[in-house]
């Protein structure tokens, strides 16, 4: 990359931009059932600053993906057959994503799976221009298996149960997108989660884990 844009390398470290990690996340927004008992974020009694602190969720679902899926889907992405069972995606505690209903008229479901960026190459020659970020989302196996499962129960918490029928009438999709069902097809799943245009950084801290 430095010598693309002709830049005098003083340090060799190829590990610079590498090795970051993210978690991806999916937002649902829903059609209220009875607006007018404002309960969510917007609506003309919400109106109590304390509701404006913090995140506006009393809690959130640690959920798993069906372990035959996820084993599909490690093998799909390479994994060795005799290295599975050491795979901590594979063990009966490991959280594979969360759903969070928020009071707003949305869900929000956040992967509990690691996910490698690729890197943080270079935009332009620039010093004071912006990376790009290569976040490597929704490019693997398991991957997909742990959105397509964590939509499906999420959608299904609200659309298919008696509770959720309560609250909501339907999703409210973007434009051009059907409402999702919890039997949707993996290909409708797949294709809401879009792929949006390579970010920025403005701004990037670091600290270690304790």
């Amino acid at each position: 990359m430095a010598k693309k844009y002709e830049t005098p390398q003083l340090v060799d470290y190829p590990e610079v931009g590498r090795n970051f990690h993210d978690h991806f996340s999916f937002v649902q927004w829903w059609k209220l059932r009875h607006p007018e008992k404002s309960l969510s974020i917007g609506a003309s009694l919400w109106n109590n600053l304390a509701y404006a602190l913090g995140l506006s969720c009393y809690w959130n679902v640690t959920v798993q993906t069906p372990r035959e899926a996820l084993v599909n889907a490690l093998k799909a992405d390479g994994e060795n057959e005799s290295a599975l069972e050491r795979n901590p995606y594979l063990a009966p505690d490991f959280c594979h994503a969360e759903t969070l209903i928020i009071y707003t008229p949305a869900s929000a479901l956040l992967a509990g799976v690691d996910v490698p960026m690729k890197g943080l190459p270079l935009r332009l020659a620039d010093p004071m221009a912006s990376s790009l970020i290569d976040r490597n989302y929704y490019t693997t196996e398991v991957d997909r298996a742990v959105l397509q499962a964590g939509i499906r129960q999420a959608t299904e918490l609200l659309s298919g149960s008696l509770e959720g029928k309560d609250i909501v009438e339907h999703e409210v999709p973007r434009p051009k997108f059907m409402p999702l069902k919890a039997d949707s097809m993996n290909e409708e799943v797949d294709a809401r989660v879009k792929k949006e245009e390579t970010p920025s950084i403005i701004q990037l801290g670091l600290q270690p884990w304790e």
